[in-house]
């Protein structure tokens, strides 16, 4: 399609000249204008639709190819400035729209942009003569005349635009009939319209104002009627359009003209006999939205009574790149034409399209208008807007979000949804609930309640589905807000010991309270000074150098109330939180609420309206109040200095220096202006500076840092995961960068953010889209980095969203690693793998300790210390494939790269890949172990670990897994810290008074290796690898000193185990595993309380407490319990479930290992739907069962939790009438789930296609009804319908989108209780015509 030509120009105001630009012609047809400013100051877009005689002349034709192609006409004329303004602002050049053949007229639209140098201007266009049959003004000139005014409006704070209106360029009216013509009018700020008739004395009609006698305008709704009993023949009609602030004003903001042509015929026929519109035709007052991409298709269709007539003509009046199809008979007294439309950026966003029918005799059909909406968007949540982010209270209740626009509450079935960082679902706020989700009118924001109380040191994050919110901006029409699906978009995080002031003057000063065990407490005074005051204070954000901390005692603050949680309180002031701090214990104190301990921060410098307490606009406290800082030299080193002070500078890779109010203008003062810092001071009053609220700013201009910056980044559409087109997260959304500049030094900065660049990479840049281009906003343009940079946000760029690219300049990087780490659990730890000779190879472990893996970190740029470092043989990570590239690796440690090692030859070696080496560089970034298959178990923890010789199941004599072997723990420096390690790895703890340590072989003296010694835990680690002070293996002692545990033993004191005796030995309460609880009841008792797990080489001795497990599940039914399929259930007697199947039955799996006959198997108990009881929504608990049957016929029990890694459930796909469906794991629909049936965890959501490869676009598929069976052959009573009548019919089944050829709908997963095995999906479609817009053939929801 062509292009319409923007014509630009720049008016010099003259006031007092009047240019005229005046064409001598018959064979103007009328015209319309409109306008709204530019982007630029005093820069104003005029559009206009022109008609003139269609026979006239190549400058005026039109028909149906020439409309289709685009193609611009030279019309005839300009736009000439009156008065205000000099000049001409352009031609009269217009794109055909419409045309007749009948009538010989052409139709078209155009625009130009000009540029005045006054917000006020008048500006029209003149000519001679109208057509010289006119009843009034005959062979008289024209003038179309336009007020415009760019000046802000004071009641909006915006530039106003004018009205728009649309008419056919010929209106015919039968004689001696009652006639009414309706003008349609819009106005684009909802300002009042009038209409009213041109008038001769304002100079805007030349000869033919008022030219259509004995015409009725109404002004309000610019209606016209007209009793046709007068002189027959042809009439001008000059009519102006105005918009007015409210109902009330009298003084036009604007003023448009609209002018055109009446002919008033004679017929023989009466006056009702004439064409009629019929369906489909769209009726009068449609508003269709048109989305982005879509295109509009519909049919308008005319129908004639009587004999010797037909349909001649069907008259349209379009917006710019509609096509229409040549005139079609349907029978004998139908016809019709098809109609599409694409829309463009030269479209407006409300277009309105007119169409009348004509038959042979001239008489014409009622008009119909109808308005199509483009460009229209669904409201916005404003990114930034969202509130609190980052740090909050563990009772944190109130939430804001701004929406784009004004917006309605969301209907019922839309939910904000809040969720653990590990993406369990923790609460649904329905959008439709007032008594939890506000509308705040003043400044468009959605406001909500959450009734979870966070935990401590945890990561939240809220989603929320389309609809929660919904305009009716349009036309009356709703549409729904966009899904946010990002679980970056809004996180939240609690501390690690959530802390507040209470009751103070300020925010700086109050009543200590800290959350633990769920509810908030106090801390008692004694022994508390300032230094414990310190530690509070810095943990609050709120501690600098020059703070002037102060503590209080005897409740100076007023009492509290509930527990007291700390007390004997023993900080030296360096600690950064109180978990660091001597005391007596949580809740274990002698005080009362009267000594109550408070502390005063009295802070000078803070941070305020940033996502954490990292961020924000910076503020100071002068002179008693506190003042913003002006962005006049605000950079990198006052950046610098300002974290520095606030005791929270990581480095310069992590300080960003931020100007123009980026965190939001400030009030008040603007304390300090010009500061110019060096970047090394301590605080910024060491800084050069003017005198204190001294400046030359303005709010705007606040500065602001944040002290841990960082960005996410990815690439995508690559061949391997080390290349692809880079997108960054920016404002809520991913993003790409423009190639503008892009080279090698930014690529490796890319690489080294990935952790993907060591010394040896080959790093590539590529430009122009290479690895395809993306979509949505390009954030970054102009990238210069110098390749030394440990984030983009250091580098040189056009800053964000500042660009002036397409997506076929998409950057790319190909990181090309020569080593990496393989099947570990993050990026930090793997299995190793270099890459020599175009192929990939292992290491062997031989010779394979902490020296290498101290190279091999540092070689791939992740080496964080001894500490963080651990190597790992004997295939930790799983078997690798393909070659051994390098055995007896020996290096010192402080090499660069592996190659500067010694080494045998490439491939050279004498070992299998079960001795493949592997390393983890940051040690307290928590991974699993290779064997240990369950991706969503809710804690992951690397060591395997467990209890021997306790007489109970959670206490014993420690040991753990390492290098294919159990070894013991030396109890040298174990104490209730260690303890609380291994109870929480072993999903034992029950809280911090809870859990004791035992020495001296207390459980009896283990055998073989000692594997660990010297322990130095702080409590709050999650692997007893995080306080190794030693190296595996090392130690100074004998089994003697073995360490055990009792987890449930009281922490102060109480009673104490009896010692091992070898009493023991008969039964086995041997536990193994390696997580903590996924669930632990207010009751106390944990799953492992209500399962026995026995067994023999004959089989299963599997007992479930029912009694116990009705306090964790209540309700629990003992049918709803199998043994691995769902056949297997157990026998159930006194509240007891037994479970003696054979270890070959049941789909038990058998394995060997070390000379072990390993039975594997699983525990199920599902949870069916309350309403459909033959459906099973989700697995309360699965727990596999392991039977270990050695060569002296002796069994233990192994119970091991298995929260999130439910069962394989089968979902098989079909459809009818010839639809086809396809699975996805993804709300992207990028990754396809293959196979016949497909696999699919039993909750987890399946994105489902259904689409149709028909080539025939005059068709559209909607899906009718979906709808489920366990089986091809299963009775409809066992039917579930998920969507009928294109309804959502159920919870947890929401409809995506849809188009002309193809469904998108998600369901989470579940099974049946008859058929564990799969579930059928079935979808039923029905196929309209695309012009059809009837409710059965819309995507509604009719029921």
């Amino acid at each position: 399609m062509g292009e319409v030509i923007f014509l630009k120009s720049t008016l010099v105001c003259f006031v007092g000249l009047i240019f005229i630009s005046k064409t001598n012609a018959t064979h103007f047809r009328g015209a319309l204008f409109s306008w709204k400013p530019g982007s630029s100051k005093n820069e104003i877009i005029i559009d206009y639709r022109i008609s003139w005689r269609l026979s006239n002349g190549a400058n005026f034709y039109c028909n149906d190819s020439i409309i289709k192609n685009g193609d611009e006409r030279n019309g005839q004329g300009s736009i000439a400035c009156f008065s205000g303004c000099h000049g001409t602002l352009g031609s009269l050049a217009f794109q055909c729209t419409d045309y007749s053949t009948i009538e010989d007229w052409s139709s078209g639209k155009g625009r130009v942009i000009a540029t005045l140098n006054t917000t006020n201007a008048t500006f029209g266009f003149t000519g001679g003569d109208w057509i010289s049959t006119l009843n009034v003004g005959r062979d008289g000139s024209w003038k179309l005349l336009i007020n415009a005014d760019l000046s802000v409006r004071p009641d909006t704070g915006r530039i106003n635009s004018s009205p728009r209106a649309e008419i056919t360029p010929i209106v015919r009216l039968q004689y001696n009939c009652n006639h009414t013509i309706t003008i349609p009018v819009t106005d684009p700020d909802r300002d009042t319209i009038r209409c009213r008739w041109a008038s001769d004395s304002k100079d805007e009609c030349a000869d033919v104002c008022n030219a259509f006698p004995h015409a009725y305008l109404d002004s309000d709704t610019c209606t016209l009627t007209y009793d046709a009993l007068y002189s027959m023949g042809w009439y001008a009609v000059a009519i102006q359009v105005e918009d007015f602030a409210n109902q009330y004003d009298i003084s036009p903001l604007s003023s448009i003209p609209v002018q055109f042509l009446v002919q008033v015929y004679r017929s023989h026929d009466s006056c009702s006999v004439k064409p009629a519109l019929i369906d489909p035709s769209p009726h009068d007052g449609d508003c269709i939205v048109v989305r982005k991409n879509e295109t509009f298709e519909t049919t308008i269709t005319a129908h004639i009574d009587g004999y010797n007539r037909s349909i001649a003509e069907i008259k349209t009046v379009s917006p710019l790149g509609m096509v229409k199809s040549p005139l079609m008979q349907i029978n004998a007294s139908t016809w019709q034409i098809n109609v599409t439309w694409t829309p463009t950026a030269i479209n407006d966003t409300s277009n309105v399209f007119c169409f009348t029918a004509t038959d042979t005799t001239g008489q014409q059909s009622d008009k119909r208008c109808i308005t199509l909406l483009s460009g229209v968007s669904r409201p916005q949540f404003v990114y930034g807007s969202q509130g609190p982010t980052g740090l909050v209270s563990p009772d944190q209740r109130l939430w804001s979000i701004r929406v784009d626009r004004q917006f309605t509450r969301g209907s019922s079935g839309h939910y904000i949804r809040l969720y653990s960082e590990r993406g369990s679902l923790l609460e649904n706020i329905a959008a439709s609930d007032r008594s939890r989700v506000s509308i705040n009118g003043f400044n468009n924001s959605l406001e909500f309640r959450t009734n979870t109380t966070f935990h401590e040191n945890q990561t939240y994050y809220f989603l929320f589905d389309a609809g929660v919110v919904r305009s009716n901006s349009y036309c009356g029409m709703e549409s729904d807000s966009a899904d946010i699906k990002d679980s970056f978009f809004w996180r939240i995080y609690t501390d690690a010991v959530p802390i507040r002031l209470v009751n103070g003057n300020n925010p700086y000063s109050g009543r200590v309270e800290i959350f633990h065990g769920g509810a908030w407490g106090t801390v008692c005074d004694d022994s508390f000074d300032r230094p414990d005051a310190e530690v509070i204070c810095r943990m609050l954000g709120m501690l600098s150098y020059d703070s002037d901390v102060m503590a209080f005692q005897q409740a100076h603050f007023g009492q509290g109330s509930g527990r007291i949680v700390l007390d004997d309180l023993q900080c030296n002031g360096s600690e950064s939180s109180l978990e660091d701090c001597q005391s007596s214990g949580w809740n274990h104190e002698d005080c009362n609420h009267n000594e109550d301990a408070g502390v005063s921060c009295n802070v000078t410098i803070r941070l305020v309206n940033g996502s954490s307490k990292y961020s924000g606009r910076v503020e100071v406290y002068h002179s008693g109040r506190w003042g913003t800082i002006c962005d006049d030299s605000f950079g990198q080193n006052e950046a610098r200095t300002v974290c520095r002070q606030l005791g929270i500078f990581y480095g310069d890779s992590h300080t960003l220096a931020y100007g123009s109010a980026y965190y939001g203008e400030g009030n008040g003062s603007i304390a300090l202006d010009d500061l110019s810092c060096n970047g090394y001071e301590d605080h910024i009053w060491d800084c050069r500076t003017k005198a204190w609220f001294s400046n030359d700013c303005g709010h705007g201009e606040d500065a602001g840092v944040d002290c841990y910056a960082a960005i996410p980044i990815r690439l995508v559409n690559g061949n391997n995961p080390y290349s692809g087109r880079v997108e960054v997260f920016h404002g809520g959304a991913w993003g790409t960068v423009c190639d503008d500049s892009f080279d090698r030094p930014d690529a490796e900065v890319i690489c080294r953010m990935l952790g993907m660049l060591s010394y040896d990479s080959d790093v590539m840049a590529f430009q122009q889209s290479h690895f395809g281009p993306g979509s949505g906003r390009i954030v970054l343009d102009d990238l210069q980095c110098n390749g030394s940079e440990s984030s983009l946000v250091v580098c040189r760029s056009s800053g964000w969203n500042h660009e002036d690219c397409d997506h076929g300049e998409d950057a790319g990087v190909s990181c090309n690693v020569t080593i990496r780490l393989v099947n570990g659990s993050s990026k930090y730890s793997g299995r190793v793998e270099v890459y020599h000779s175009g192929r990939w190879g292992t290491i062997c472990d031989d010779s394979f300790g902490q020296n290498e893996a101290r190279t091999v970190c540092r070689q791939l740029g992740i080496f964080y210390g001894d500490s963080s470092t651990i190597a790992y043989g004997s295939a930790y990570y799983g078997k690798g494939n393909g070659s051994i590239a390098l055995d007896d690796l020996n290096c010192n440690g402080y090499e660069d790269h592996i190659w500067d090692c010694r080494t045998k030859a490439w491939f050279s070696n004498d070992c299998g890949h079960g001795e493949d080496a592997g390393v983890d560089c940051y040690a307290y970034d928590v991974t699993t172990p290779w064997w240990y298959n369950n991706a969503g178990e809710t804690t992951e923890v690397r060591t395997p670990i467990r209890l021997v010789n306790g007489p109970t199941y959670y206490s014993g004599r420690m040991e753990v897994y390492h290098n294919g072997a159990w070894g013991t723990v030396c109890d040298d420096d174990v104490n209730n810290r260690t303890v609380k390690v291994i109870c929480k790895m072993l999903g034992m703890y029950i809280g911090d008074s809870y859990g004791r340590p035992y020495s001296s072989a207390h459980f009896g003296q283990g055998s073989g290796q000692i594997a660990l010694d010297n322990l130095n835990c702080n409590g709050y680690e999650t692997d007893i690898t995080q306080c190794m002070r030693s190296a595996w293996y090392q130690n100074d002692c004998g089994h003697s000193e073995d360490a055990g545990v009792d987890c449930h033993g009281n922490a102060y004191g109480g009673v104490t185990l009896p010692k091992y005796s070898g009493y023991y030995t008969s039964d086995s309460y041997y536990t193994s595993t390696t997580y903590r609880p996924w669930y632990l009841s207010t009751k106390g008792y944990s799953l492992t309380d209500a399962i026995r797990v026995g067994c023999d080489e004959n089989g299963w001795d599997i007992r479930v407490d029912l009694t116990v497990l009705r306090n964790i599940h209540p309700g629990a039914v003992a049918s709803d319990i199998y043994l691995g399929e769902n056949t297997c259930t157990g026998t159930q007697g006194w509240n007891t479930i037994t479970f003696q199947q054979g270890l070959h039955e049941c789909l038990t799996s058998q394995t060997i290992r070390n000379d072990v006959l390993m039975y594997r198997n699983q525990l199920v108990y599902a949870e069916r739907d309350p309403i459909h009881s033959f459906i099973i929504r989700h697995y309360n608990w699965t727990v596999s069962v392991e039977c270990d049957v050695g060569r002296n016929e002796t069994s233990s029990g192994h119970i091991h939790h298995d929260a999130g890694n439910n069962p394989v459930d089968s979902v098989l796909g079909s459809s009818h009438y010839y639809v086809n469906m396809s699975f996805y794991s993804d709300p992207n629909f990028a990754y396809q789930i293959s196979g016949n049936p497909i696999h699919v965890a039993v909750g987890n959501k399946v994105y489902i296609k259904v689409f149709t490869t028909s080539s025939d676009w005059t068709i559209k598929m909607r899906v009718h009804t979906c709808y489920t069976k366990p089986s091809a052959t299963a009775s409809d009573s066992l039917k579930f319908e998920m969507i009928k009548n294109g309804c959502e019919m159920d919870s947890n089944t929401h409809i995506i989108s849809q188009s002309s050829h193809e469904t998108r709908f998600v369901f989470e997963d579940f099974e049946y209780t008859s058929n564990h095995e799969g579930l059928y999906v079935y979808c039923d479609a029905m196929f309209c015509r695309s012009s059809d817009y009837s409710r059965q053939c819309m995507q509604t929801c009719n029921p």
